[in-house]
């Protein structure tokens, strides 16, 4: 007897089914039947399947229990009212004495002398509020003024004024300005009779219509002069004040201020000029850096120098790095011929080399959009066409990369 597992299924015990009927429940629980399994093997395949529905059973039930143990039920909590007390009116109280009403607190004063206050204790104002007397006095007009003015008697017995009261009644004015009396009606003056008659005349009308027409004169603030010789002081101020002499005009310092025009001109346009060389320079520079940063980034030199003889190897990325700058002056210069720049004997032979090795000079011409030829009919030339190219060549390395040039490998040919 096989021993009994103690799963039922389909009301049966699971010794007593078939084997179809063993693998069909196998199938429908996501199984697989191996080939050529006797009953045994499939028996103890669908066991197993069981036991583990079995665990994954209790373990949801665990899940479940401790879940309703969480849960914490909901606890209100009662509140009964409170009872308050009414609040209780008490009689107003002072010194022992209840009064009965709010109209016999307030009225204590009037049935009862003794409850009244004395009048030492009652406090006073004090004194910062207290204001001055002479604060309090009533503020003086000030359009209602009067001038006096004292001058000493003259020694002539002619006649004078020996002081002159001036009242000038005027409302307030909305303008700032405000125009000033003349000296006239201040000023004691001492004339003759013949004085008295030319300034009668002087103040004709043709006179006063020769007199400037600038000057205006408000009624409302001036006061005319009452008698001819303030009228003849008045009249002598005012012709006085016309009379302004003209400035002389100088030719030599009209030609000076000229002369410093110009140069100031001029020194402004050399500025401007030394401004736009060094910006050109300056773009130059930028120029020649950006072009060799460029070849020394994406260009390698290293099959070339290998090339060189064994005594030149010593010198390596200096000598392609000064190569490459003659590269570039070359380019700015725009010498396609090699008419314009020389190199030394060191970076020509090293140029000679890059040359004859066609791809890769064709790839380094096509990196910096430039065809650069070399002529070896230059050679040719005279000695002194030759240390002009150099010397150009080394002035135009200082210019645009800002040092001087390797003496090592920029020597005179």
């Amino acid at each position: 007897m096989e021993p009994s597992s103690g799963y039922i299924i389909q009301g049966k015990p699971l010794e007593s089914l078939g084997v179809p009927a063993l693998s069909a429940e196998i199938r429908n629980r996501g199984g697989k039947i191996k080939t050529n399994s006797i009953k045994s093997q499939i028996m103890a395949q669908l066991i197993e399947i069981l036991d583990i529905e079995k665990e994954q059973q209790k373990i949801r039930e665990n899940q479940s229990k401790r879940n309703t143990k969480l849960i914490i039920p909901m606890v209100t909590k009662v509140t009964t009212p409170t009872k308050t007390k009414p609040i209780q009116h008490h009689s107003a109280s002072i010194k022992g004495k209840k009064y009965k009403s709010r109209e016999d607190f307030y009225n204590r004063y009037k049935n009862n002398k003794s409850d009244q206050i004395p009048p030492d204790t009652l406090k006073s104002p004090p004194d910062t509020l207290k204001s001055p007397p002479d604060t309090l006095q009533p503020q003086s007009n000030i359009h209602n003024q009067t001038v006096t003015t004292t001058t000493p008697q003259p020694s002539s017995p002619t006649k004078t004024n020996s002081s002159s009261k001036i009242t000038t009644n005027t409302p307030p004015s909305t303008s700032t300005h405000t125009p000033v009396a003349t000296a006239a009606t201040t000023r004691t003056t001492t004339k003759t009779k013949t004085t008295n008659t030319t300034t009668s005349s002087s103040l004709s009308p043709s006179s006063s219509s020769s007199s400037s027409p600038k000057r205006k004169i408000i009624n409302e603030s001036y006061q005319f002069p009452s008698s001819e010789d303030e009228l003849a002081s008045s009249s002598s101020s005012l012709h006085i004040n016309e009379k302004r002499p003209l400035k002389k005009l100088n030719l030599n310092n009209i030609i000076n201020e000229n002369n410093d025009e110009d140069n100031n001109n001029n020194n402004n346009n050399n500025n401007n000029n030394n401004n736009k060389s060094n910006n050109n320079n300056n773009e130059g520079n930028k120029i020649a850096i950006e072009l060799e940063k460029k070849i020394l980034h994406q260009y390698n030199l290293y099959p070339i120098l290998e090339r060189l003889p064994k005594s030149n190897k010593h010198i390596g990325y200096v000598l392609g790095k000064e190569y490459v700058r003659f590269i570039v002056l070359k380019v700015i210069e725009k010498d396609t011929n090699s008419s314009k720049l020389e190199p030394s004997p060191l970076i020509n032979e090293l140029w000679n080399a890059h040359i004859l090795s066609t791809t890769k000079y064709d790839e380094f011409t096509n990196l910096i959009q430039y065809k650069v030829h070399s002529d070896p009919d230059r050679f040719l030339d005279s000695k002194q066409q030759i240390i002009n190219r150099f010397q150009k060549t080394l002035s135009l390395y200082k210019k645009h990369f800002n040092t001087s040039p390797d003496p090592n490998i920029w020597a005179f040919p």
